[in-house]
């Protein structure tokens, strides 16, 4: 499935020539460059304006407001410029920059305009770190209409414990550590983000051309929140935030949905993310489009899945689009591993699901692919699917699961397919099985309620308590019955 991505990627010496206003990123020296008509200019050559040379203290107790902001007003001034922070802990109060005059929150918190090509640098991750003033009730750093932020080896403290809601904050409800809006060219590279009252990260309004990478995330509302298009979110390490570790926004999601509509998700790419002990590890939301979850960790969710792409029930939002989920792992979380929710074009290939409640839960998707996938050890069913059309469940290892032991037939099989409307779905070439001493998965496959058009073809069945298929009516009794006109079974190994 074709994605672009308009941040270009590679070695120093591989870099090309990037076109006016273009960003590339050097993977090995992890330095940013922008096309200008003299060729690649690196944005780390900057002029540097060292806070502490304004007089900031660093040491965690003064309020340096002032001199960051006389900083940032001579960064202004000049065009763009890197802001430094030496060791040491910031105590400031909040600022915005850019344009505000849209959804403007309440309270007395500085606005500088005009100002692009900014970086904001710290000596490194948890050595520089920028407090959100106690009582100041706003978030650290708002920008909108900016083009080229960068921050990079720092820390952001939202300092949550030390303040009462977010009154004076972009949201009624919270304060964010970074907020960005309506802007291009952003990355935030090598910073702890933490303990922010909603957002650690918000990135959204449609801001194009994002990197977020090797950031650690920890006691945020919500860790990372996007609503980008062409965007990389990788390798952030994510941990004990009450909402999700990474939402993508849906199309359903406003402050104020009669003026400032939140704009869709689209060719964003989020690989090799550790999310654990969070509401939800990763949640993708209405009208995502070309969306890579790839090669991603989450584990012990709180309230929800591991990974979603859940649509809802669409009253505001579109369908998910062109999803590929590849190479994850999602165990122990108090749901689903993996919950997919009206999604028109979805891949599930090569992922793990272990000790959730279920293992894939599958409801209204049209056109899915679930490819080599490995789900045990599962509470309930290994897949179970509602209201799902042209599918292919192909070469999966399905063991081990209902660990709760129940003794129905809805929550204790391999695969559940139900519903007359879920239609045209071949099942092949699975391993399907339960090898423990005292087995629990009580069924291979399970078609319930008339599921039209399933085609079940060289599995490979064993171990089961009772049957390796059930025909149920949903009623009190089960067969080995399958109505030929609508369900075909053929060529399959049964075992034990």
């Amino acid at each position: 499935m074709p994605q672009k991505i308009l941040i270009k990627r590679g070695l120093h010496a591989n870099l090309p020539t990037l076109d006016v206003g273009e960003l590339g990123l050097t993977t090995d020296r992890k330095q940013v460059y922008i096309g200008t008509s003299d060729g690649n200019k690196n944005l780390a050559s900057q002029t540097v304006f060292d806070v502490k040379e304004y007089g900031a203290t660093g040491d965690g107790v003064t309020d340096d407001s002032p001199y960051i902001l006389n900083a940032l007003e001579d960064i202004k001034k000049a065009g763009g410029g890197v802001l430094y922070f030496p060791q040491g802990i910031y105590i400031f109060g909040g600022v915005r920059i850019g344009d505000m005059t849209v959804a403007n929150p309440p309270g007395n918190i500085p606005n500088i305009t005009n100002l692009h090509n900014i970086v904001i640098r710290g000596a490194g991750r948890n050595i520089s770190t920028i407090k959100l003033k106690n009582g100041t009730n706003t978030d650290l750093f708002v920008f909108r209409l900016v083009h080229r932020i960068r921050f990079e080896d720092i820390s952001l403290d939202g300092n949550k414990s030390d303040q009462t809601g977010g009154n004076n904050s972009y949201w009624p409800d919270g304060a964010c550590c970074l907020l960005v809006r309506d802007s291009t060219d952003v990355v935030v590279s090598n910073c702890g983000v933490y303990n922010s009252f909603y957002f650690g990260l918000n990135i959204s309004s449609t801001t194009k051309n994002v990197i977020l990478e090797n950031n650690n995330v920890d006691n945020c509302g919500c860790g990372i929140d996007v609503a980008i298009q062409y965007g990389v979110l990788s390798n952030n390490y994510i941990t004990n935030c009450s909402h999700s570790g990474i939402f993508l926004e849906g199309d359903d999601f406003a402050i104020n949905p009669a003026t400032d509509y939140e704009g869709v998700n689209a060719f964003i790419k989020v690989i090799a993310n550790t999310v654990k002990t969070s509401g939800i590890g990763i949640l993708v939301r209405s009208g995502a489009y070309c969306i890579d979850i790839e090669g991603n960790s989450a584990s012990n969710a709180i309230e929800y899945a591991g990974i979603a792409i859940d649509s809802g029930d669409l009253t505001n939002g579109r369908k998910a689009k062109n999803i590929r989920v590849i190479n994850n792992t999602s165990v122990h979380n108090t749901s689903g591993g993996f919950y997919f929710n009206n999604i028109e074009g979805l891949e599930v290939t090569g992922n793990i699901s272990e000790g959730n409640e279920k293992g894939f839960h599958i409801y209204g998707v049209d056109n899915f692919t679930l490819q080599g996938n490995h789900l045990y050890n599962n509470k309930k069913e290994g897949i179970y699917i509602i209201f799902g059309r042209n599918g292919l469940i192909f070469a999966n290892k399905i063991r081990n699961n209902n660990q709760l032991k129940s003794t129905g037939i809805k929550t204790t099989v391999g695969i559940l397919i139900e519903e007359p409307s879920t239609t045209d779905i071949s099942i092949t070439n699975n391993m399907i099985f339960d090898d423990q001493t005292t087995p629990t998965q009580r069924y291979g496959i399970v078609l319930n309620h008339n599921p039209k058009r399933i085609f079940i073809e060289n599995n490979n069945f064993y171990g089961h308590v009772d049957d390796d298929f059930s025909n149920w009516t949903g009623y009190a009794t089960y067969s080995w019955y399958f109505n030929s006109s609508t369900q075909t079974v053929e060529q399959n190994i049964i075992k034990s």
